[in-house]
């Protein structure tokens, strides 16, 4: 038996359909703006970055990154795969970089502590727990 509601479920729908569509399109327009602020502040090793902004940049970078890496090994023969992963990379290595030094430091964490995100297998582990604790306030 199937029970409609003259319209109601609709409105409910559609009402749920443009807040969803409110809110994720706020949360990509973010992430967008917090991966181009990483380009603008690149240099800046010395500031502070919030836990959010950190970790939009990084989503964002990763969506650009992941679909590169995968295009360019499972084309090993083309090259140009291979040249926009590598530029890419190289492009954002600086702004990355200087993003992980400034989340350190919000966090409260001395920036020589990014160095063990380059420990083979479990460098992740620190780089993580250190990356996504709350802000240091003081």
């Amino acid at each position: 038996m199937i029970i409609t509601l003259n319209g109601g479920c609709e409105r409910i729908k559609s009402t749920i359909n443009n807040i969803l569509r409110r809110y994720v399109m706020e949360f990509f327009k973010s992430s967008i703006a917090a991966f181009i602020s990483i380009f603008i502040n690149a240099f800046d090793f010395k500031g502070v970055m919030a836990r959010g902004d950190f970790w939009k940049s990084q989503m964002v970078h990763l969506m650009i990154f992941l679909p590169l890496m995968v295009a360019g090994l499972l084309n090993p023969d083309v090259m140009l795969f291979k040249a926009l992963h590598w530029g890419y990379a190289l492009g954002v290595f600086i702004p990355i970089i200087s993003s992980t030094c400034r989340r350190c430091r919000d966090a409260g964490w001395n920036v020589w502590w990014i160095l063990t995100m380059y420990i083979p297998a479990i460098g992740w582990i620190p780089a993580f727990f250190i990356l996504t604790r709350r802000q240091n306030i003081c």
